[in-house]
């Protein structure tokens, strides 16, 4: 191994794993799963939106945010992470051994980052300058930002000695530089915003969760890790991955959704009431590519649902953004709602999707749980996959019931 070589001795991954798993092998993971997210999942609206935000077309904001996954859990290149599992430690040399406290390894990336970022060419003339953005938002992908502070910035080595020196050093320049040139070299982009920060911190959260699952990480390990560090190995490693990383996103029932075209009688086998009609017939001349909010207040049985579902299919496919969230005020609602949406869900929809129901008490709908057995989206079941009925996943789903209100996007 040369001494630019990444060290496959430092672990990224080891719960309920026979070995360690090799951080950067994580890594280029999360980077490809980013990239499937961006190919398969995001809408076409999303992706532009997101381009905007970062000032870059779509080829460069792909390889942007490749980029930017694939260096999330960076500061586990340190001793206090490396420590947590012996197995993984013993087999690390030459490493200085670090004295100070641990700290978290998302807090150790938000501080190395903004000087490594500002040494590739990405501004910092503020706080809320690319180097920094880029920095707290890779720093947050637990969920905590940290905020600004400039001695961290101009000198992360001293302001936090728990990095550590010389080896460790070493490999996470090694391993930075590795994983821009393997996601295609993107350049510094020349600002990006708050909203652009926010939409790229939670497709590299939703990254990470995808590589990190465990059945993923054992069958990675059967297949077999690279031999050595060096870049064609990594290189081969990653594309496996990425012909992978497609069908990660498929089991955990994420993809784009689709809709059949047509007006309101396409919708729904029955004729559309006046405020149906009134909805049908006026609202496409009034709807464009930005996103729009459509009030509608009638009496009850008046049909709002079928005309917010048709406004809302119409709107989402004007923005480029489909999909729902339907909100309500109880439990009972929800539940008696989910029929007739799946309902329409079942005859309009002609891609891949997923329906989720969001109160704390679905899991004793069985119409939604499919009588306790796994559902699969994707291969024709008709409710969400048990991936997306994990914690905090619900709303990566296509179509969403929940209490409270209403929202279309």
């Amino acid at each position: 191994m040369s001494g630019s070589d990444v060290d496959l001795a430092l672990w990224g991954k080891s719960r309920g794993l026979p070995t360690p798993y090799p951080l950067v092998c994580h890594l280029l993971d999360t980077a490809a799963a980013a990239e499937a997210l961006w190919d398969e999942y995001l809408s076409a609206g999303l992706r532009a939106s997101i381009s905007a935000e970062l000032k870059s077309d779509e080829d460069e904001a792909r390889c942007l945010l490749s980029y930017w996954a694939a260096l999330h859990d960076i500061g586990k290149c340190a001793a206090g992470f490396q420590s947590q599992a012996k197995i993984g430690f013993d087999r690390l040399s030459g490493y200085e051994m670090v004295a100070t406290p641990p700290v978290g390894h998302d807090f150790a990336a938000h501080v190395w980052l903004g000087q490594m970022f500002l040494a590739a060419g990405y501004k910092m003339s503020r706080k809320d300058s690319p180097a920094f953005r880029i920095a707290q938002v890779l720093g947050g992908h637990h969920g905590v930002f940290a905020p600004f502070k400039s001695r961290e910035f101009s000198n992360p080595l001293g302001s936090l000695p728990a990095l550590g020196r010389g080896k460790w050093e070493e490999q996470r320049q090694a391993i930075a530089s590795l994983m821009h040139k393997l996601t295609g070299r993107p350049q510094p982009p020349a600002a990006i915003s708050a909203a652009g920060g926010a939409l790229a911190c939670g497709l590299v959260i939703l990254a990470d969760w995808l590589a990190s699952q465990e059945g993923f990480l054992l069958a990675q390990l059967q297949a077999g890790v690279p031999e050595d560090g060096d870049v064609n190995c990594l290189k081969a490693h990653l594309e496996r991955s990425r012909v992978t990383a497609p069908s990660l996103l498929r089991e955990a029932g994420l993809g784009r959704l689709r809709f059949a075209g047509g007006g309101f009688r396409d919708d729904f086998p029955f004729e559309p009431n006046d405020l149906q009609r009134s909805v049908s017939q006026r609202l496409p001349d009034l709807i464009s590519v930005e996103p729009g909010l459509l009030l509608i207040t009638a009496p009850m049985g008046e049909g709002k649902t079928e005309a917010a579902l048709h406004a809302g299919r119409l709107m989402g496919e004007a923005a480029g953004m489909p999909g729902y969230f339907i909100g309500l005020p109880t439990m009972a609602t929800s539940d008696q709602m989910l029929q007739r949406v799946d309902d329409f869900r079942g005859r309009r929809i002609t891609g891949a999707d997923s329906l989720t129901l969001l109160h704390g008490m679905a899991w004793l709908n069985t119409a939604y749980t499919a009588d306790g057995q796994e559902a699969g989206v994707l291969t024709g079941d008709p409710m969400a996959t048990r991936w997306l009925r994990g914690s905090k996943r619900g709303l990566l789903a296509k179509s969403n019931r929940q209490d409270l209100w209403i929202r279309f996007f």
